[in-house]
C-alpha cells in the first residue's frame, strides 16, 4: 500500500467501503507528523544545547518554549 499506491488505488472498486483509503490517509499523516515533530525538534536541538551547556538560559524557561512549539507545530 505504501511502496505502490497507484496499485493499490487501482485495485480498489469504484463504489467500494472507504476503510482502506482513509486507513492510506491515516498511516500517511501520522508519518508526516512524526517527521516533522522530528524536523523541528533537529532545528532546535543546537541551540538548546548551546543554552543549557553555557547556563545562558533558565532551564524551566527553555522546556516551556520547546513544549510551546512542540504544540504548536503539531497543531499545524
Amino acid at each position: 500500500m505504501l511502496f505502490s499506491p497507484q496499485r493499490f488505488f487501482d485495485e480498489l472498486p469504484p463504489d467500494g467501503p472507504l476503510g482502506a483509503p482513509i486507513l492510506y490517509f491515516l498511516i500517511c499523516s501520522v508519518i508526516t507528523a512524526v517527521i516533522n515533530v522530528l524536523a523541528s525538534l533537529t532545528f532546535l536541538t543546537v541551540p538548546t544545547g548551546i543554552s543549557v551547556a553555557s547556563g545562558s538560559l533558565d532551564t524551566g524557561l527553555l522546556l516551556r518554549v520547546l513544549a510551546i512549539v512542540l504544540f504548536a507545530v503539531n497543531k499545524l
